[in-house]
């Protein structure tokens, strides 16, 4: 805990987000804990209004102490607007001319323009909430709208803005327009897969490589009842996107049913594949067998992922270009010594090595998948040994208070030099 405020003394953080508190987005909540914890003043802004409904009871306790962009106007809107563009006119005009720059240049990218648009009005108003608040530092999780959020309000402010890139943000060919301005403005940027370093770095030219780092998300997991394992027993965890590759999975466990394989699935999750996904288990005959259990506390989560015989994540390329990069759920069941098989896809073989700490299939090969599990149930000494071997990994390398110190240090550095960078730190940790 010590040694933080001598390395940043006074900063004030404000993080800007897509939605907040988000149950998929564990990882942002974690980190903004840890960072509390450690002593930083910080405030969370999101882009999306207040959720009206927690699946997880745990998260209403978040939306008191978050500002909410939202979708109309107010008194204490206009005022923000009123306030910077008397006080500070050209900075003011030099973001909304940015910001309409965007905008047209995303004129093909059907209501992208429209919400790009809707992002500078709820920018000025998270901006003179951060100078009553006496922010220092912007940064932002996702480099899509939230990051346009905290480089508006950052130039209204002046003061340094940095940003978290993740995967659809950074993935999905809409979202990389003006990705490279973005990068080129921030005083940082970080990234949670080597994979996503050096697509980061193909926007930009080599002088501005130094800049953007490795850092992995830290983890921590709840406290778990011990239970007994249920050697039948496939779980598969996200949302029910296309992504996830969870009809994938369907047929995986349609091809283990021909086979004589004994096996139970539970999908946990929400999302607008359900009803597509509930028709495949229906047309496969596998009502009994596959169970989608919808959205769950992360307990809950856990509690199944440490219940179950293998953790199956067979994440694919959408046909937007979102994919996966590490999901944080992959390193959850590691935590739990649960085996996991996913596929060759990003980030994901930096942390499952096939035959080494997990099994690695194909992107979009139902067959091998349903090899992988088969061989997984058939054979659970030798996969948990594996999923040890995933924990060990994750001790090393997803440790959070470490992590969060480096990214602390690492966004409030000066970056004139890559040797600097937290990358080499993280990549000898999984070596």
């Amino acid at each position: 805990m010590s040694g933080v405020a001598g390395t940043v003394p006074g900063v004030r953080l404000a993080y800007v987000t897509a939605g907040f508190p988000d149950l998929t987005q564990s990882f942002v909540r974690r980190e903004v804990e840890t960072l509390r914890a450690l002593g930083v003043p910080l405030t969370v802004f999101s882009v999306r209004p207040a959720p009206r409904r927690f699946p997880d009871p745990t998260l209403a306790r978040y939306v008191e102490e978050t500002i909410y962009g939202g979708r109309r106007l107010s008194f204490a809107l206009l005022a923000a607007h009123g306030y910077f563009l008397g006080r500070a006119p050209r900075r003011y005009l030099a973001a909304l001319a940015r910001v309409l720059a965007l905008a047209f240049r995303q004129r093909r990218c059907g209501t992208l323009p429209l919400r790009t648009c809707v992002v500078f009005p709820m920018s000025v108003y998270f901006a003179r909430v951060m100078q009553q608040r006496g922010v220092t530092h912007v940064h932002a999780h996702f480099a899509n709208h939230p990051t346009t959020a905290a480089r508006i309000a950052a130039s209204l402010l002046g003061v340094p803005f940095t940003f978290t890139g993740h995967a659809w943000d950074i993935f999905v060919p809409a979202n990389q327009i003006g990705l490279a301005e973005k990068i080129a403005d921030a005083a940082a940027v970080v990234t949670c897969t080597e994979f996503n370093r050096r697509l980061l770095c193909d926007f930009v030219p080599r002088a501005q490589h130094a800049k953007i780092a490795l850092c992995y998300h830290g983890i921590s997991v709840p406290a778990v009842t011990p239970v007994e394992r249920a050697d039948d027993l496939i779980v598969a965890v996200g949302r029910l996107t296309p992504k996830k590759g969870f009809r994938h999975l369907v047929a995986a466990c349609a091809q283990l049913a021909r086979d004589g394989t004994g096996f139970r699935c539970v999908i946990i999750g929400e999302g607008d594949e359900r009803s597509a996904l509930e028709e495949a288990i229906a047309h496969a005959g596998l009502r009994a067998r596959i169970t989608l259990v919808g959205a769950r506390s992360h307990r809950e989560v856990m509690e199944w992922i440490a219940r179950a015989a293998v953790f199956a994540l067979p994440s694919m390329v959408a046909k937007d270009g979102s994919m996966d990069g590490i999901p944080n759920v992959i390193l959850e069941a590691f935590a739990v010594g649960t085996p996991v098989v996913s596929t060759r896809l990003s980030g994901i073989p930096e942390v499952v090595r096939d035959g080494e700490t997990g099994v690695l299939v194909p992107a979009d090969d139902p067959v091998a998948l349903a090899a992988a599990l088969r061989d997984v149930l058939a054979h659970p000494e030798v996969h948990r040994a594996r999923a040890r071997r995933g924990y060990e990994l994750v001790a090393a390398a997803f440790d959070l208070d470490r992590n969060v110190r480096s990214f602390l240090a690492w966004i409030t550095a000066s970056h004139g030099d890559a040797r600097a960078a937290p990358t080499d730190r993280v990549q000898r940790a999984v070596s």
